[in-house]
């Protein structure tokens, strides 16, 4: 049975990852938890990220996401 095709950075910002990135907006780093992928199909999928110092929740395009240590 063939699977349905998942990029790799889909994969890799799987829900329930925690990532980082530069948030202009705040003036420093901010870190959140990935929620969804709005297409993992997309080799730059956005991300539905729940941000940790407010918790609000937005898109962010995966290529402004790095995987927290």
């Amino acid at each position: 049975m063939l699977r349905p095709y998942i990029s790799s950075t889909a994969e890799k910002f799987a829900p329930g990852n925690f990532v980082t990135t530069w948030n202009p907006d705040l003036g420093r780093h901010a870190v959140g938890v990935t929620r969804a992928i709005e297409d993992v199909q997309e080799a730059n999928p956005r991300v539905l990220v729940k941000w940790l110092h407010d918790l609000s929740e937005e898109f962010v395009r995966a290529e402004y996401l790095n995987l927290a240590n």
